[in-house]
C-alpha cells in the first residue's frame, strides 16, 4: 500500500477511534440508568470490536478491503443507535431518543436509510422542523426519493404554526397508541387547523371520525390501518342470546393453534386462548352471516376495499381468559393456504357482566412501522364489533382476569369475508 493510502486511513481511523470513544461513554451513561438495555449492551459489544480492528490498523498497514470491515462495522454502531432511539421514544424518554439519533449521524451522515428513519422518529416526537431537515438531506443527494418528497411536502408550512402543529400530531398519535381515540381524533383536529395540507393527518381523522374515503398517503407512506366500530351492534336480546348460546358450547373449545392446514400447530409463545373453530349452530350462524352482510355495503368503502363478490363469511368463536393473547399477525396466507381470498376481518366483542378482566385489545399496526408507536389500539368494549382489512398486522394484548372461571374472561366471535374470484 503506497503511503499516501495509509496516511487517509490513519486521519480516518483517528475520526473513527474520537467516535467509538464517544460511544463506549454513552452506552456506559445509558446502562448505568437502565443495565438491562439490550441495544446499549449490544452497542457496548460492538465499540470493543471496533476498538480491536483500529488497534489492528495502528499496529501494521491495512488494506482498503480490512479497512472495509472497519467502516461496515462503524455504520453497524448507527444502527444500534437508531435502534436505541426507538427504543428510548417508545418507553417515553425523547430527548435520550433525540441524543441517540444525533450520535447516529455521526456515524453514517449521508445514509438514506438512515435519515429516512431519522426523519419518521422525529415526525412521532412531533419535532416537524428537525425531521423537515432529514428529509430534505435525503432529496439533497437522492431528488427522485418519492417517500422522501412526500413527507416533506406534507409537513411543510408556515413556519409560525410549525410546533404547535408538531405538538398536535405528537399528542395525536400518543392517544391514538393509548385506545384513547376521542383525544385523537380532536388533536387531529387541530393539527389540520393549523396545518390543512397534511395527508396523514387527514387520513386518520376521517378514519376516526368515520367520514373515510379521503384521499390515502400513497402506500411508501406509513399508513394507519382504516377500520369502522360500530358499539351497541346487536340488541340486548340478541346479546344475551350469545352468551348463552357459547355457555352452551363450553365443552367444545378446544387449544387454539397458528399456521394453516397441515402446518397447523400450538405456539404458546406466539398464541394463547381456546377456540371453536366449526360453530355447530346453523341457525345462528346463518343470522349473524346476515349481519354482517347487510352491514358491509355501507362500511367497505370506509376500509378502502374496492367492491367485490363475497364467496363466504368464515366464523369462529374465541375465549381469552387470564395471561390469554396472540401476537402479531395476519389474517391472510399464502396462495393454497386456503386463507389468501380473506378481504375483511370482523371482530365481535361479547362478555358477562360485571366486567371481570382487563387487557385484551387489539392492536391494528401501520402498514409500515418504524417504532413500537406505530399502531391504533381499539378496547373490547361489550357489544362491539369491528371491521378491518384482512391483509394488515396486528395482535391481542394480553387478558388479565380477577378469577379464573368461565365467564370472567373476554369472548370474541371472529369473521373473515372472502372473495369470491
Amino acid at each position: 500500500m503506497v503511503s499516501t493510502a495509509r496516511n487517509e486511513i490513519s486521519c480516518d481511523a483517528e475520526q473513527a477511534r474520537n467516535r467509538v470513544a464517544s460511544a463506549e461513554a454513552l452506552y456506559r451513561d445509558v446502562l448505568e440508568q437502565f443495565p438491562e438495555h439490550i441495544h446499549a449492551l449490544r452497542g457496548l459489544a460492538d465499540t470493543h470490536l471496533l476498538k480491536g480492528l483500529l488497534e489492528a490498523v495502528e499496529r501494521q498497514d491495512v488494506n482498503s478491503e480490512e479497512w472495509s470491515i472497519i467502516e461496515a462495522a462503524t455504520k453497524a454502531q448507527a444502527e444500534n443507535f437508531i435502534e436505541a432511539a426507538k427504543s428510548y421514544l417508545a418507553d417515553g424518554f425523547p430527548d435520550k431518543s433525540e441524543q441517540m439519533l444525533m450520535r447516529a449521524l455521526e456515524y453514517d451522515p449521508d445514509n438514506s436509510e438512515l435519515l429516512w428513519r431519522r426523519g419518521e422518529i422525529y415526525r412521532a416526537m412531533g419535532h416537524f422542523t428537525t425531521a423537515l431537515d432529514a428529509y430534505g438531506r435525503i432529496l439533497a443527494f437522492d431528488p427522485e426519493n418519492e417517500a422522501a418528497a412526500y413527507a416533506k411536502n406534507m409537513l411543510a408550512a408556515n413556519s409560525a404554526p410549525l410546533d404547535n402543529a408538531g405538538a398536535h400530531w405528537a399528542r395525536a398519535e400518543a392517544y391514538r397508541g393509548e385506545g384513547n381515540l376521542d383525544a385523537a381524533m380532536e388533536s387531529y383536529r387541530c393539527l389540520l387547523e393549523q396545518n390543512p395540507d397534511n395527508a396523514a393527518a387527514r387520513y386518520i381523522h376521517a378514519i376516526l371520525a368515520g367520514d373515510a374515503p379521503v384521499e390515502a398517503p400513497p402506500d411508501f407512506m406509513p399508513r394507519p390501518v382504516p377500520f369502522v366500530v360500530i358499539d351497541n351492534f346487536l340488541s340486548a336480546e340478541e346479546h344475551d342470546a350469545i352468551l348463552l348460546m357459547t355457555e352452551g358450547l363450553l365443552g367444545n373449545f378446544e387449544p387454539s393453534t397458528v399456521g394453516t392446514g397441515e402446518r397447523q400447530s400450538r405456539d404458546i409463545d406466539k398464541r394463547k386462548s381456546r377456540l371453536i373453530k366449526k360453530i355447530d349452530k346453523p341457525k345462528f350462524v346463518n343470522w349473524f352471516v346476515q349481519q354482517i352482510t347487510d352491514t358491509l355495503s355501507n362500511i367497505r368503502p370506509k376500509l378502502y376495499i374496492d367492491e367485490f363478490n363475497i364467496c363466504v363469511i368464515d366464523l369462529q368463536i374465541t375465549a381469552h381468559h387470564d395471561g390469554d393473547f396472540y401476537t402479531k399477525h395476519l389474517d391472510v396466507g399464502k396462495a393454497g393456504s386456503g386463507i389468501e381470498r380473506r378481504k375483511i376481518s370482523v371482530v365481535y366483542y361479547y362478555h358477562w357482566q360485571p366486567k371481570a378482566f382487563e387487557g385484551g385489545d387489539l392492536l391494528l399496526y401501520d402498514s409500515i412501522k418504524f417504532t413500537e408507536l406505530d399502531f391504533t389500539r381499539i378496547a373490547p368494549v361489550d357489544n362491539r364489533i369491528i371491521f378491518f382489512p384482512s391483509d394488515y398486522w396486528h395482535e391481542v394484548t394480553p387478558v388479565h382476569c380477577q378469577e379464573n372461571n368461565f365467564k370472567s374472561g373476554r369472548f370474541t366471535l371472529n369473521g373473515w369475508v372472502r372473495d369470491g374470484h
